[in-house]
């Protein structure tokens, strides 16, 4: 039963990689979108009249409208700031999976789920067969995987506890 377990969330760690996989040149440039819609709630920030060019507001008893604005525009920047730590954590996690990959591994990737390359193209761009290259994607999306999630994989983690826990 245990080992059914353990497949099982192989399994899922291993379509959870595939689809990182294949978002992960959307992940990056939307990593560029969320770094200036960051640059614009900045903006907003010091456009509001009574904050002026500080992040910090004073708050009082009232809850003026201005200091209700600059609350949800703070609360919209801190969120952007996440997302953006969380995408570049995993944006650098990819990197170092992929660059851990032996060439043929990572031309697999790259053309068959990064870029969505037919695998006729593949092949005959790699020079291998169908059935070898099936085999090496196989092969790397489970090391993705190890790269991604570890090789323990414990159900309670989430992908980017485990990444703050190897940036550490």
């Amino acid at each position: 039963m245990a080992t059914l377990i353990t497949r099982l969330k192989d399994k899922d760690c291993i379509k959870v990689t595939e689809e990182i996989l294949r978002e992960y040149e959307s992940i990056k440039s939307g990593l560029e979108t969320l770094k200036e819609q960051l640059e614009s709630v900045d903006e907003d920030i010091v456009s509001l009249p009574a904050v002026g060019c500080s992040e910090r507001v004073q708050m009082s008893l009232s809850g003026s409208p201005t200091e209700d604005s600059a609350l949800e525009i703070i609360e919209c920047k801190k969120f952007i700031e996440k997302k953006i730590e969380e995408d570049k954590k995993l944006i650098r996690a990819v990197d170092r999976g992929l660059n851990n990959l032996d060439l043929i591994h990572r031309q697999v990737l790259e053309h068959i789920v990064i870029n969505g390359d037919s695998w006729v193209y593949t092949c005959d761009k790699l020079k291998y067969g169908e059935t070898q290259l099936r085999e090496k994607k196989k092969e790397a999306v489970k090391s993705m995987a190890y790269a991604l999630f570890g090789f323990s994989i414990v159900k309670e983690d989430t992908l980017f506890d485990r990444l703050e826990k190897t940036e550490e």
